[in-house]
């Protein structure tokens, strides 16, 4: 047998398990590093000191589409903690919603066509702008999409002859959720991918995925197996520094000393990294050189719990809104007690002022 080599992951979240998780299985030892007390970065849960009740930090929500993090899971064994809807629920005014449903007999990228063509959200005009989108979308292809590098998704709209109201109502409650940016200020090829691989690319590409158990619960047996892999789960332990020879990075500096390591991977924000990585090793490794510019668009989580129920649907998107989604769950949270029998996770995105 060779020699087992050592990898340093910095940084617990999704990435850094998945890091872990991938290394443990390719035979090597994972020693992941988290400065918090629980995995998961900013999708985890916790114990809320006022209430007793477990809530997530945020609406967190998988799509069909998005096979990596669904393989994750996978391997952590929680596939089935996820519940799946195959309807999006569109406000419209007074109380009433429109269904983007998946149609159960129809192939992409016709799935959605008979939902779509029931909304009322849209005139038939409207709806014309949107599908002559779509037809450009797919006929570019992923190749296509390369051509839009560098370039605001709003130019795409606006080449494709979008009304101001579908771009309100339509494109921009889809681009702030997955990618937290508006159409003017999102980079096209990014918001091109979502609506090809989530809506276009298979049937169950657009369903979401809703996890019925806190999210830090999902990431329960990545422990197990980096320590089967005769690796280590470090919490509370604050990396300082990535420990660099002159040459190469040896392993990380941690407030507890050095852990050694063959291989370092950093899965944490960019801000964070460039604190961790000296002027010389900045200097030596042209990947590093730019970690300071890069900017952040937060997101905003309500949590409200409702001891009536006062949403019939699962989710419900705000178009026009302040407040973009409304996810609905039975009771308050986990422990909650109280006689709450909803409760309901609002979500900001792009939420910078």
């Amino acid at each position: 047998m060779g020699v087992v080599r050592t990898v340093a992951i910095v940084g617990g979240g999704v990435a850094g398990i998945a890091a872990a998780v991938r290394a443990a299985d390719a035979g090597w030892r994972p020693i992941l590093i988290e400065t918090r007390t629980k995995l998961g970065g900013r999708a985890t849960s916790f114990d809320d000191v006022r209430t007793g009740i477990e809530l997530d930090n945020c609406q967190h929500v998988v799509m069909g589409c998005c096979t990596n993090i669904l393989e994750l899971y996978d391997r952590l064994g929680v596939l089935g903690e996820i519940d799946w809807h195959e309807t999006l629920w569109f406000a419209r005014a007074n109380g009433a919603s429109d269904a983007l449903s998946i149609a159960p007999l129809l192939p992409a990228p016709l799935h959605y066509g008979p939902s779509f063509a029931r909304m009322k959200l849209f005139t038939l005009g409207e709806k014309l702008a949107i599908s002559r989108a779509f037809i450009a979308i797919l006929r570019m292809g992923p190749r296509g999409r390369l051509r839009w590098q560098g370039r605001a998704f709003g130019e795409f709209l606006a080449q494709t002859r979008q009304p101001a109201r579908v771009v309100e109502l339509f494109w921009d409650p889809v681009v702030l959720s997955a990618c937290n940016l508006p159409s003017a200020r999102c980079e096209a090829a990014h918001a091109l991918k979502v609506f090809d691989d989530g809506m276009l690319a298979h049937r169950f590409a657009g369903a979401v995925g809703v996890s019925r158990v806190p999210l830090a619960r999902l990431y329960n047996a990545a422990e197990e197996i980096i320590v089967r892999a005769g690796g280590e789960l470090r919490l509370r332990t604050s990396a300082k520094a990535l420990a660099f020879d002159g040459a190469r990075i040896t392993g990380v500096v941690c407030d507890d000393g050095v852990v050694g390591a063959q291989a370092v991977i950093s899965a944490v924000p960019p801000d964070r990294l460039a604190k961790l990585s000296s002027d010389t090793l900045r200097v030596h490794d042209k990947r590093l050189a730019h970690l300071d510019e890069f900017a952040f668009s937060p997101i905003l989580g309500v949590h409200l719990a409702m001891k009536r129920r006062v949403m019939q649907t699962a989710n419900l998107a705000l178009p026009g809104r302040a407040t973009h989604w409304l996810f609905a769950h039975d009771g308050a949270g986990a422990g909650a007690t109280d006689g709450f029998v909803q409760h309901i996770e609002a979500v900001v995105s792009t939420a910078d002022a």
